[in-house]
């Protein structure tokens, strides 16, 4: 039903209810909902706008598939700079909250080159 329509006969709708000569607290929970109503209506055209939006756009249709071994060095490197953040740059703090050996962290810190430095700041 398209918006006009249904903001025709929610006018409707109030109308006939004071017509009728319903309590206040009648025509006041048709006002209600019928506000209720308007604003699902608006959310439900904001949706449809970002739905068209996503559908219309190039990047999801031209994005190779995801590499998993990139994927995991992405989310390990998260990892490590969240805990090091955490520890303040302390690494066996942070190796404890990884639960990981030292060895290991320190391992892959270099191996992803990792400025550690920068955590004791914070």
């Amino acid at each position: 039903m398209a918006k006009r329509s249904i903001e025709r006969q929610l006018f409707i709708t109030r109308g006939k209810a004071e017509e009728q000569g319903n309590s206040s607290a009648r025509v006041s929970e048709i006002y209600r909902i019928a506000d209720k109503i308007e604003i699902l209506q608006e959310f439900v055209q904001s949706l449809i706008k970002e739905v068209e939006a996503l559908e219309s756009s190039p990047s999801l249709r031209t994005t190779p598939p995801c590499d998993f071994n990139e994927e995991v060095t992405r989310y390990e490197i998260q990892l490590i700079e969240s805990a090091l953040k955490h520890a303040k740059g302390n690494q066996t703090r942070a190796a404890q909250l990884l639960n990981i050996k030292v060895n290991t962290l320190h391992h892959k810190i270099k191996l992803y080159r990792i400025d550690t430095k920068i955590f004791k700041l914070k």
